[in-house]
């Protein structure tokens, strides 16, 4: 497996712990407000989708209205329980949505008559919805609120069953926060948050990474804060394996964790820079002159862009040195933008990659080295 292959596998399992795990972290904060545009982020880097709208219940009008802040509007949306919205006819009916086109006539006929086209967002936003997941939100068997989530970040792409089944599956947790938000807000949108400036998330991310029990921990769960950091498609975060010469990076899948390799050559992007520890930002991987100028012999693996129709354009790919010493490699592939990696990015890419080679080097100073034959027979008095 390649280093862009790892980087760009999302395993379900994988998505439905981490969901699960922040959901669970969320339901016992005392700030909701903080946490609800946090979630938001979770969920969207999970489905790849470009907007989500979180509507509570009106009984008493019998409406929905936007929790959350939507990006591009100064106030929340209202909409009524009924066919006029997907959301309104989801609330009324009480049954989860999936749709390929939001504008399809033959997709909505099938469903309701009179339904209306898109999503609750096309006329406010002023864009056009075609996939389009809409799914109602209980508590205690009742109706809390309804969850809109809005076309894949590749246009023309669906939800797959897998997302939806993810949706369905985190549908009670979600009414959970609904009843806490009702409890506190009423019938008020949430109070918007200033979002933390980057100089402030890159050291907010560097104190966690500190504050990490071992380096499993910070392969595995510091992933999302960083990539939200880069607004980044995807990310590996490589430690060394200096007697197989071999950089390695873990996934968690449920409650396994699959280990990655790369060879530290140049038949990889991630172990071209491993090898010769200089960093890379590669505006188009499949320009080979672009490659060429960093290395005759760089090549890009496209083999799993291939298998899985995903399209890699740039990567961003730092080595973490530590007093001279290679401690891993991080890579950063596809602005969510479709743009190119920045002098910004490359900034904090520098200040990321000399936070994490300082923390494993930290971190290996107290793991035990393996015991070989050779330290045996010294231990043991048979060798001085």
């Amino acid at each position: 497996m390649s280093s862009t292959q790892a980087t760009l596998e999302n395993p379900v399992n994988e998505n439905s712990a981490k969901i699960r795990s922040f959901l669970a972290k969320a339901q016992a904060t005392q700030d909701i407000a903080a946490v609800i545009p946090e979630l938001i982020n979770e969920l969207k880097n999970v489905w790849r989708c470009k907007n989500i709208t979180l509507f509570a219940l009106d009984r008493e009008n019998r409406q929905l209205f936007s929790r959350n802040k939507i990006e591009g509007l100064s106030s929340g949306i209202k909409v009524d329980i009924s066919t006029s919205s997907l959301a309104g006819y989801v609330a009324g009916v009480g049954k989860p949505l999936n749709l390929e086109d939001a504008y399809s006539e033959d997709e909505l006929t099938k469903i309701h008559p009179q339904l209306s086209k898109g999503s609750t967002l096309d006329s406010h936003l002023d864009i056009k919805t075609s996939a389009i997941m809409v799914l109602p939100i209980p508590h205690n068997k009742k109706l809390v609120g309804v969850v809109e989530v809005v076309n894949k970040r590749r246009d023309g792409e669906s939800f797959s069953d897998a997302d939806f089944k993810l949706a369905r599956e985190i549908s009670p947790a979600l009414g959970t926060l609904f009843s806490q938000m009702e409890e506190i807000y009423g019938k008020e949108q949430l109070p918007e948050v200033k979002p933390l400036s980057p100089e402030e998330n890159l050291h907010r991310i560097s104190q966690a990474i500190h504050s990490a029990k071992d380096i499993d921990e910070i392969l595995i769960e510091f992933k999302e804060s960083i990539l939200n950091l880069f607004e980044a498609h995807a990310i590996t975060i490589y430690a060394v394996d200096s007697q197989k010469n071999e950089i390695f990076s873990k996934v968690k899948s449920g409650e396994q964790i699959n280990e990655i390799r790369v060879p530290i050559s140049p038949v990889s992007i991630a172990g071209w820079v491993a090898s010769h520890q200089e960093s890379v930002n590669i505006k188009d991987v499949y320009d080979e002159q672009e490659l060429k100028n960093y290395h005759d012999d760089l090549k890009f693996d496209s083999s799993w862009d291939q298998k899985t129709g995903n399209v890699t354009k740039s990567v961003l790919v730092y080595p973490m040195i530590h007093s001279g010493k290679l401690m891993g490699v991080i890579q950063l592939v596809n602005k969510l933008d479709g743009g190119n990696f920045n002098e910004q990015d490359e900034k904090s890419a520098t200040i990321i990659a000399e936070t994490l080679a300082l923390a494993f080097h930290n971190q290996a100073k107290y793991v035990p080295s393996k015991p070989t034959k050779f330290s045996f027979l010294i231990q043991n008095g048979i060798l001085t």
